[in-house]
């Protein structure tokens, strides 16, 4: 089954300044279902002699073909083409557009890797000082269904015929399901897709601002909707209705907004030749001011989605495809004969209670499995940030050991479970916790964004200080540039290593005025009154991985720290208030970093 999940993809990224858009819309000109290149059975490769094989249930993968005596139904409708362009969707949105799962999630079929689907919904999500639009076709090719060669029965191929006895029944499950599996692929949905996104990248809330408040949507500023075909496309055409093109709408925005605007393409294809969209994107960024190195890149994309994609899929061989769905059923639902026209046995158990627990046991394992591929993966993405404490890293790297290993034996024991069904059945827990490896989940982070800044506290007053145990630091710069909508705090030893009590915590205050005349220690003489009218607490009581809300934050501190309140002889020598660390409690070391991180 090395063609069902196979997908060859290839990611492309460009970067380059990008435009600001507001809401989601969608393009009504675009978003048509369109028709184009009939094909017949003799345009496809059916060439495919293990396309239909099995599929292990418990062990969630699929197995090689002993289904014998049958033909293919190869799609002989127009192939359909589904062509969408929408402004400013976010990673879920996205992903759904992207998602080409088999059977419910994705069947792995290695440990993790860096996916290009993964790389690409990072880049392409809209953010909170970017805008997008993005471009998506979903071209169908159709089902590829198993049928019945000549006669109204399957047949099995001579190994998987070996596990029946001479009256047709099966009787070596252990090595039928090994082998087989316990269902067999009946239908595949063939397909592919090419994903566009256009970023707008603002260096602040300024140039986002205006983007936003002149143009509005990104589409607004490069699809132009004048060119390609109204209505559907019909076969021969090369143009889809918009292109992208830099619109004179951008004249409405300052040179300084333009300088300060990033555009980048990011690209990703299933099917085809997806290697191709690396040469269209090989040029790859430019700054909204230079109107012609941007169109360079349009042309180039324009190009490639009117032209050399529609030509890749001109060849309606399914090596040219990808399966975006499967379908499969149990092979006792089938009619499947053995070499003399006796219909097989598949029976497992006799024990009406037994069959009704195998239902609910392979799936339960199933589940175990598909948690045990999803920790692994989340453990190494959490490994790629160098910025983690060493003692975390090892638990990390220990999760994606024991992950290895725990799957390797919920491989062996569906297996096992096999050779004797009622006592697999009726022992099921004892055998399964006896040897699986626990770890500690609570580690596990899906979403660890980027880190922003660190700064040094103590746990104890600096000299001189009353409360403040860490040098100023400002957050001016985070809320005018940051891309992130909210930040959240991580605390480590200065050593590198995870704190010693997870209930540790601290104050961020800010010094009010920020006066440059008056030091901290004047505020020390004149407790309790100069403590609290200089300075404030902007967020109290924070954590380890305590999360806030970004425009929360910056409302906190402009109410708390800005110095408009304060008389105008002390607004005339104030400037931008800074924040440090106060209050340090329960900190078992004399030292830690607090490091702030930015995720969306």
């Amino acid at each position: 089954m090395k063609n069902i999940l196979n997908k060859f993809v290839i990611y492309c990224t460009l970067q380059s300044v990008s435009l600001i858009s507001c809401g989601t819309k969608t393009n009504s000109l675009i978003n048509k279902k369109t028709s184009s290149n009939h094909v017949s059975i003799s345009q496809i490769d059916t060439s495919t002699p293990k396309d239909m094989g099995g599929y292990h249930v418990m062990k969630h993968i699929f197995k090689e073909g002993c289904l014998e005596n049958y033909k293919l139904e190869i799609p002989t409708n127009s192939e359909r083409s589904f062509v969408n362009l929408r402004d400013n969707l976010n990673y879920s949105e996205i992903r759904k557009i992207l998602d080409t799962s088999l059977k419910d999630s994705s069947i792995p079929t290695e440990r993790y890797t860096v996916t290009p689907e993964s790389r690409f919904l990072d880049d392409a999500k809209t953010t909170r000082l970017s805008r997008t639009v993005t471009y998506s076709s979903n071209v169908i090719l159709g089902r590829v269904n198993l049928m019945h060669n000549d006669s109204a029965a399957f047949t099995l191929n001579k190994t998987a015929l070996s596990y029946f006895d001479k009256n047709g029944k099966l009787n070596n499950i252990y090595d039928f399901m090994k082998t087989c599996g316990d269902e067999v692929v009946t239908s595949k949905l063939y397909s592919s897709k090419l994903i566009i996104t256009v970023k707008i990248k603002f260096d602040n809330r300024t140039a986002r601002n205006e983007f936003e408040n002149k143009i509005g949507v990104v589409q607004n500023a490069v699809i132009d909707s004048t060119s390609g075909n109204d209505g559907d496309k019909k076969e021969g055409d090369k143009e889809v209705k918009g292109k992208f093109k830099l619109s004179a709408n951008l004249k409405m925005v300052s040179d300084e907004t333009l300088r300060h605007s990033t555009l980048s393409v990011h690209g990703i294809q299933i099917g085809g030749t997806p290697e191709a969209l690396n040469t269209a994107l090989k040029t790859n960024t430019c700054t909204l001011n230079n109107i012609i190195e941007c169109q360079e890149i349009f042309d180039s994309v324009n190009k490639y989605v009117s032209e050399a994609y529609p030509k890749q899929l001109a060849d309606h061989s399914l090596s040219h495809w990808v399966v975006e769905q499967v379908k499969t059923e149990p092979y006792d639902s089938l009619n499947i004969v053995d070499s003399n026209g006796k219909k097989l046995d598949f029976t497992i158990t006799e024990n009406y209670e037994d069959k009704n627990k195998l239902i609910e046991f392979r799936q339960k394992i199933r589940d175990l499995i598909i948690k045990q591929y999803d920790n692994n993966s989340v453990a190494n993405r959490m490994l790629e940030h160098q910025e983690l404490e060493i003692d975390l890293k090892n638990i990390l790297k220990n999760i994606v050991k024991h992950s290895n290993n725990n799957i390797e034996f919920y491989h062996n024991f569906a297996d096992e479970c096999y050779r004797n069904i009622s006592t697999c059945l009726n022992n099921k827990t004892s055998s399964i916790d006896n040897y699986i490896v626990r770890y500690d989940e609570s580690k596990l982070e899906r979403n660890m964004g980027k880190k922003i800044m660190e700064v040094l506290a103590h746990n104890s007053p600096l000299p001189n200080e009353k409360h403040r145990s860490s040098d100023f630091f400002t957050l001016q710069e985070i809320f005018e540039t940051s891309d992130y909508n909210s930040i959240y705090f991580r605390i480590k030893s200065s050593d590198n290593l995870m704190i010693k009590n997870e209930n540790s915590h601290f104050k961020l205050m800010c010094e009010k005025a920020n006066l440059g005349v008056l030091s901290s220690k004047f505020y020390n003489i004149y407790e309790p009154f100069s403590y609290g009218f200089w300075n404030g607490i902007v967020l109290d009581d924070k954590s380890n991985h305590s999360e806030v809300n970004l425009r929360r934050l910056e409302e906190s501190y402009n109410s708390v720290c800005e110095y408009e309140r304060l008389p105008n002889f002390f607004k005339n020598i104030s400037r931008i208030p800074k924040v440090f660390i106060a209050y340090p409690a329960n900190f078992i070391e004399e030292k830690f970093i607090i490091e702030l991180w930015g995720k969306n």
